[in-house]
């Protein structure tokens, strides 16, 4: 839908069809909203944070500025990872924010067990909001840590490790080009967007890590920004126990998941 059908379908409560099959007029208190969301987007505000929820992949989440907006791209890992995935698998998201990878999956994948990690006890905090919203409590398992830190700890959860497939929307926003965003941008969590000086922090971190973790020859899924396929190709062949099985394109044709297999001949 676009915005415009967004806000409206909100404030009259109604389906994007029945905009167009009924004629509707504003009361006061419809007014009042509308006239009040026109305001905070010509603020910048994101109109997902305004009305405080967003769509995505046909579920609904709650969505506030402790967590990044869940994007349409971000589907395309979702589907991605359902294509890949069979029976009783153990998954690992990195970098939940929402919640909205894990509980996708978790709903569409009733055998499947998730961990999510986040670095951020408020996004988890929102996270377990939308695994209740979406009634996905059974599936997922939350964890705050950042990255795989939570795996070095004496006192780990002995639940953790050992995955099929480990998945991530990482971070991947150059630092410098942080204040050049978009407006509406700079009202989501820095940290959920800055990727450091080249953008490939957290790529070189989950791609170094993330053998260690993996079942043999499971599978790790990246979502990866524009233009930056040739360097995390790099930092793969660097030597890090994986091969790229295949680079899927968004619906604009940007190069958008990378899907790795654990090498089999690497060693933990």
């Amino acid at each position: 839908m676009t915005e415009k059908e967004i806000l409206l379908s909100s404030i009259f409560n109604c389906s994007r069809s029945a905009l167009y099959s009924q004629e509707w007029s504003l009361n006061a208190e419809q007014a009042k909203k509308l006239s009040e969301t026109l305001f905070l987007r010509s603020q910048g505000v994101p109109l997902q944070y305004i009305l405080g929820e967003v769509e995505f992949f046909g579920l609904v989440f709650k969505v506030d500025q402790r967590v990044l907006i869940p994007r349409p791209e971000t589907e395309i890992l979702v589907e991605t990872v359902l294509k890949s995935a069979a029976g009783q698998m153990k998954m690992l998201d990195i970098g939940t924010g929402s919640g909205c990878i894990a509980v996708s999956l978790a709903k569409f994948l009733p055998e499947v067990q998730i961990d999510a990690l986040d670095v951020s006890p408020e996004a988890l905090s929102l996270a377990k909001e939308n695994v209740r919203r979406n009634s996905a409590d059974k599936n997922i398992n939350f964890v705050q840590s950042d990255l795989f830190s939570v795996f070095k700890k004496n006192n780990v959860n002995n639940r953790l490790g050992n995955y099929d497939i480990i998945i991530s929307n990482p971070p991947y926003v150059r630092s410098g080009d942080i204040n050049g965003l978009q407006k509406e941008l700079k009202y989501e969590p820095g940290m959920a967007l800055d990727g450091g000086g080249d953008g490939l922090d957290f790529y070189r971190r989950i791609i170094a890590e993330a053998g260690n973790f993996l079942k043999k020859e499971g599978r790790l899924f990246l979502e990866i920004g524009f233009g930056q396929r040739e360097d995390i190709e790099k930092i793969v062949s660097a030597g890090n126990g994986f091969i790229i099985e295949e680079i899927i394109r968004d619906y604009s044709g940007i190069e958008r998941v990378m899907i790795m297999r654990r090498d089999g001949k690497f060693s933990n």
